[in-house]
């Protein structure tokens, strides 16, 4: 990503202004805010919880939707099944 090379570049000129290490996370969490803290890794790590472990509304729907449908089908198979084996004639 560009924006590293610009924040390296941006690091160097507050080094070279005598900020220190604490100063330069204040500065650019002050500037860019809290998503500067963290590392690429903490953003990727971040992106599969979010995808495998926080639901929203629409993952929620979409859940119970399938559920139920997978329900309704078994249980018409059940019901016609059933239909079917005593729907024939019977033997004396």
């Amino acid at each position: 990503m560009s924006c590293g090379l610009e924040w390296k570049e941006e690091v160097g000129q507050l080094i070279q202004k005598g900020m220190n290490k604490q100063q330069i996370m204040d500065y650019f969490i002050e500037k860019y805010g809290e998503e500067a803290r963290l590392t690429p890794i903490q953003r990727i790590e971040g992106k599969i919880y979010q995808y495998t472990r926080s639901f929203d509304t629409i993952d929620w729907v979409l859940l119970w939707a399938g559920i139920i449908g997978w329900l309704s089908l078994m249980f018409a198979g059940i019901y016609f099944g059933i239909k079917k084996l005593f729907s024939g004639k019977p033997t004396a």
